[in-house]
């Protein structure tokens, strides 16, 4: 029956544009933290916004000022441009009907066409005409109305009367307010306590009065329109109550990726994917258009749907560990306890740790016996300082012209604050950290995550280091940027491994060096370095372009560390005191060469990790 009624008023393969908020936008939380992502939508409660292929949440009430003012502004324009409901729809087979809106919801919409309602399951609209559709439903919850001819008053209407009982019971619906003075402005009711009323102007501002200010009619409003909200809170109050006694379904955190069935008071059905919820809302992801996030009042589900609702909310929240002022928010428990954003594949798994600065590659082994070996990639910077050498007594130890004599050791800063904040992710691909490092300098941290390997850039802005006043003063040099990867130990115990242990571990393991001209070197694991060195003395190596890892340990896969710009950046690696083996782990280090991208490793010249399949 439904396809048939969407076939009587199929007409043609015209898809509806429609104007739509697109660029980024730096957003703040009241701790100063920063996220780059586009508004995709404002409500009472939350901010929604849309960071590459995942959806925020993000409570209003942790946003700075000047976040929640810039949230209110674009919640304005984005009601402003939709002006008049969509008249084309396209559904999912690319058939497009033109008819007027009437109401949408997650489960149905409806549409009208020559003075004939059609309600049709929400789910046959492709993608961009159920945005549409949720767009103009959430921004005119009363369905679309027919206003009066440009030009046309109705001349019922009286200049300073009050509105319409119909506009004052809906506490979403913008009021004419009347001042004292006769004066007149369009603004949302806020409060109204203690003799002052509070406004939401079109901008977004909110604005705060004595209520000496208005009329007796505005007065009065104020009064009616805070009985509306105190009855509305009371209410909200109480299914709050209720939800934390209900009794909800034992849930798995898989349960937080799945579609599930999802019903209205009137048992209609929609499979979508639970993405957050608040005491107001519920943001649901539908089949066909997860990454759009669809708001719905909790009262809009049936019993059993709030249920399922409620455990899932429990279960994301019991999932995540909150974000610190130098730490990012993490999962909380399973394989990934202490990590932000993951990537999961068939040979390996690639996540950011909640420091910020430590991401961790496992190569998995086809080998059941085999644990995923783990390389780490860090952030890391490094700074001199200059320090006085003294003696055993603690005197100042000098040269023959009186100077004294200086030494220089190296340090690294730590993060003192992260700016940035975004929930744990399982899909996330592009990460940028902002933050101040324990001097004060700006940082940016990047992190390209795919299924084809990983890139990492990086800057910093440091104001120059003052110069010491006296030659007792300490002095610090510029701080510098670098990358580096650890690559494990496969034994522990090396000294006292035999040589059958080594054979069973390391297999036919080994890492290839290969420069930009000249003979790719490889180091089997098992030999030990001075061996496989003797072997290559005298032969022409010119700059190391790329250090490849491969074989048993690393099942199926090849890890390559690439170096993208021989002429400017530089990669090296090197072995603790003690080391013999290859197997027993090393540290490649990535950056500029002579003092060149020091505080600045560019996207162009960023350190390249790549991960294939051994053929």
């Amino acid at each position: 029956m439904i396809q048939k009624i969407w076939v009587s008023i199929f007409l043609s393969s015209i898809c509806l544009g429609g104007n739509e908020i697109v660029a980024n936008q730096i957003w703040l939380d009241i701790e100063g933290r920063k996220i780059e992502a586009t508004f995709l939508r404002l409500d009472d409660e939350n901010l929604i916004l849309q960071k590459s292929d995942q959806t925020l949440v993000i409570p209003l009430s942790i946003l700075s000022q000047s976040s929640l003012a810039l949230a209110r502004k674009l919640g304005v324009k984005e009601k402003q441009i939709r002006v008049t409901p969509p008249s084309l729809w396209t559904d999912v087979e690319g058939r497009v009907i033109k008819a007027n809106f009437v109401h949408a919801d997650a489960f149905t919409i409806t549409l009208e066409m020559n003075g004939q309602n059609f309600t049709l399951p929400m789910e046959m609209l492709d993608k961009k005409s159920m945005h549409k559709a949720f767009i103009w439903s959430q921004n005119h919850p009363g369905g679309s109305e027919i206003s009066s001819p440009k030009g046309v008053v109705d001349k019922t209407e009286k200049k300073g009367a009050v509105p319409t009982d119909k506009k004052t019971e809906d506490l979403s619906q913008s009021q004419t307010w009347i001042s004292a003075d006769g004066r007149t402005t369009e603004a949302h009711f806020v409060n109204y306590k203690n003799k002052e009323i509070t406004l939401r102007m079109k901008s977004g501002r909110e604005i705060k009065m004595p209520d000496s200010k208005l009329s007796s009619e505005s007065k009065q409003l104020a009064k009616t329109l805070k009985g509306l909200k105190d009855k509305k809170d009371q209410k909200l109050a109480q299914a709050i109550a209720l939800r934390k006694k209900m009794k909800v379904p034992k849930l798995v955190d898989q349960d937080l990726t799945q579609m599930h069935s999802l019903q209205n008071i009137k048992g209609q059905a929609v499979k979508a994917q639970f993405i957050g919820a608040n005491d107001h809302e519920v943001i649901i992801g539908l089949t066909n258009n997860p990454s759009r996030p669809i708001a719905m009042k909790w009262d809009r589900f049936n019993t059993k749907s709030q249920a399922l609702l409620e455990g899932l909310r429990r279960l994301k929240k019991s999932m995540i560990t909150p974000a610190g002022k130098n730490r990012l928010a993490s999962f909380s428990r399973g394989p990934f306890k202490g990590y932000n954003s993951v990537l999961t594949s068939e040979h390996y798994d690639v996540a950011l740790s909640a420091n910020g600065k430590s991401v961790m590659i496992w190569l998995k082994s086809t080998e059941a016996k085999q644990k995923p070996k783990a390389f780490t990639v860090n952030f890391q910077n490094t700074y001199n300082y200059r320090a006085l050498k003294r003696d055993n007594k603690g005197k100042i130890e000098r040269h023959a012209n009186g100077k004294p004599v200086y030494r220089w050791p190296s340090r690294s800063r730590s993060i003192k604050k992260l700016d940035d904040f975004f929930e744990p992710s399982m899909s996330r691909e592009n990460i940028t950290l902002r933050g101040s490092l324990d001097n004060g300098a700006k940082f940016e941290y990047n992190v390209e995550l795919n299924k084809k390997g990983l890139r990492f850039w990086s800057k910093l802005e440091e104001k120059k280091p003052a110069a010491p006043k006296t030659e007792l003063d300490i002095a610090f040099t510029p701080t510098k940027l670098y990358f580096s990867v650890g690559v494990p130990g496969l034994i522990s115990d090396a000294k006292n491994a035999t040589n059958q242990k080594v054979k069973e571990i390391v297999g036919d393991a080994s890492v290839s060096l290969r420069p930009q001209s000249g003979t790719l070197r490889q180091f089997p694991y098992k030999e030990q370095w001075t061996i496989t060195k003797k072997k290559f003395q005298g032969e022409k190596f010119s700059t190391l372009q790329s250090m490849i890892f491969a074989g048993f340990p690393y099942g199926k896969n090849k890890l390559t560390v690439i170096n993208q710009s021989t002429s400017d950046m530089n990669i090296g690696y090197h072995y603790g005191y003690g080391v013999l083996f290859p197997f027993q782990g090393m540290t490649i280090n990535y950056g500029g060469r002579a003092g060149k991208y020091s505080q600045e490793i560019p996207k162009s010249r960023a350190l390249k990790i790549e991960i294939g399949e051994m053929k």
